[in-house]
């Protein structure tokens, strides 16, 4: 009796949980040309799961910005070093000034925005902070004289995050899907991005499998990479990868829903994204070691 009793008394709270969350006012957001962007992600019990969204409310509660930025530091390389790797003939593949530490999310934030290095360079520093594998590297800037023009609209702000997705996807770049394009979307467009305006965040298997989890639904779509045998000491039968079949809209659909998560967490989008990503390693995040327990 006094289980059932405790059972009701969860379901009544999760109720309430959504009831308010249903009730926010969606954000306002500007895309980079200043027009009003309409958000469409409904807020309603059928797109949130109530027991996942409270854990992750948990989490965001609980995180801190020292440990948000320790995200992708079990992945993250050293910039120079990384660079060295991939280093073959013929000037693209060579680069020049890269730092000789592993960079943390404002680190690099700071130095694409304060250092003289050139774009390619730029880029290089995204990947290896995101720990983009040697050939896929050497796969992605090979070609880079057919994405550079991408990038750049986005550095210029004028391009949408929808519309800069678009096009990278277009380009069926070798080693770069978008699990690492987005990367490039979120760094190179929040620091163009006007005050108040929207700019996209990295899509990748974490925070994907983390918006499906509170989604309740398959809301960006997952392939299942090789196995790991790393993961599969930790309880993961395989690695995820993004598929490429996720269209722009998707992609658009993907940050209103953290839009969304920010603003009833009152927080900044992009610091929604860093504790879904949590980390991993020895010392997991909470939220990894949700999404582990709980995504199928």
């Amino acid at each position: 009796m006094e289980v059932s009793s405790s059972r009701a008394r969860r379901r009544h709270r999760s109720s309430q949980f959504v009831n308010r969350l249903s009730a926010i006012q969606r954000p306002t957001l500007l895309t980079p040309d200043g027009v009003s962007l309409s958000l469409t992600v409904d807020l309603t019990p059928a797109h949130f799961h109530p027991r996942h969204l409270a854990e992750f409310e948990r989490a965001v509660r609980s995180a801190t910005i020292a440990e948000s930025r320790r995200a992708y530091g079990t992945y993250s390389r050293i910039p120079s070093l990384w660079a060295a790797h991939i280093a073959g003939d013929g000037e693209i593949l060579n680069f020049h000034g890269l730092p000789t530490e592993r960079l943390d999310r404002q680190q690099l934030f700071s130095k694409l925005a304060t250092s003289d290095l050139e774009l390619r360079e730029k880029c290089a520093l995204i990947f290896a902070w995101g720990g983009m594998k040697i050939d896929h590297g050497k796969s992605a800037f090979r070609s880079f004289g057919e994405w550079r023009h991408d990038v750049e609209c986005i550095q210029a702000g004028s391009v949408s995050r929808a519309e800069a997705y678009a096009a990278l996807l277009a380009r069926e770049t070798p080693g770069m899907g978008p699990a690492f394009f987005t990367k490039l979307i979120y760094f190179f467009g929040r620091g163009a991005a006007k005050p108040g305006s929207s700019f996209g965040y990295i899509m990748d298997q974490w925070t994907a499998r983390s918006v499906n989890l509170l989604a309740g639904e398959r809301m960006v779509a997952l392939s299942a990479g090789v196995p790991w045998p790393k993961a599969q000491r930790e309880g993961a039968r395989l690695g995820k990868v993004v598929a490429a079949e996720n269209s722009a809209d998707k992609y658009e659909a993907f940050c209103q829903f953290i839009d969304c998560l920010a603003s009833r967490f009152e927080c900044a989008p992009d610091f929604v994204e860093e504790v879904m990503f949590s980390h991993g390693g020895h010392s997991k995040g909470r939220w990894r070691i949700y999404v582990l327990e709980n995504d199928v």
